[in-house]
């Protein structure tokens, strides 16, 4: 048998299995799975928040954009909101993705939890496919 591609035969007798076709509409709707449910719990006199079990550090935020050195806080809409909300969806989602959400994300979630401690499940895929 002669070949005519490039492998000198050493393929022939094998099954090639295709590449899959990415089917672009899907991807684009398609959510990852870590977006679903978010668990927050804060503390209000230490201003520490916990995400889904962790501490949830100020610090990573604070160097994509610096809305306050002092760190998070909730329940108004002021630079600690900002903070927390930035921090949440970086940790859910690109920076990209995250930089263009976070403020409308603070308006309707997190200036909206209580100014004292709180637990809340917050359901991102379903915010994100209002919002996003």
């Amino acid at each position: 048998m002669d070949c005519k591609c490039n492998c000198q035969g050493a393929n022939h007798g094998t099954q090639l299995i295709p590449k899959p076709v990415l089917d672009h509409a899907a991807t684009l709707t398609k959510l990852p799975d870590n977006l679903d449910q978010v668990k927050l719990k804060g503390e209000w006199v230490t201003r520490k928040v916990w995400m889904d079990g962790s501490i949830l550090n100020p610090a990573p935020s604070q160097k994509v954009f610096n809305h306050s050195p002092d760190g998070f806080s909730w329940g108004y809409g002021g630079s600690g909101p900002s903070q927390l909300a930035l921090a949440v969806l970086l940790k859910r989602m690109s920076r990209e993705k995250a930089l263009k959400m976070y403020q409308q994300f603070k308006w309707n979630i997190i200036s909206r939890l209580p100014m004292k401690d709180f637990e809340t499940e917050i359901d991102l895929k379903s915010w994100l496919a209002k919002h996003g």
